[in-house]
């Protein structure tokens, strides 16, 4: 394989690679809502003997 062919298709990759940077930053910075929360719900509150008294927490003996 020639010299110039392989600097066209390492200038080939690297051109592929700044436009697919540049499509998925557009991509992020759209900022269109998706529908999902922007943190999960808070669950320290909850115990899990409160549900059932058969159920054990998480670490304790049964």
């Amino acid at each position: 394989m020639s010299d110039a062919v392989l600097i066209a298709i390492l200038l080939a990759a690297f051109a592929f690679a700044i436009g697919l940077v540049q499509v998925l930053g557009r991509l992020i910075d759209s900022g269109g809502r998706d529908g999902w929360d922007d943190e999960p719900p808070d669950t320290g509150g909850t115990r899990a003997d409160t549900a059932d008294p058969d159920v054990t927490g998480p670490g304790r003996p049964q």
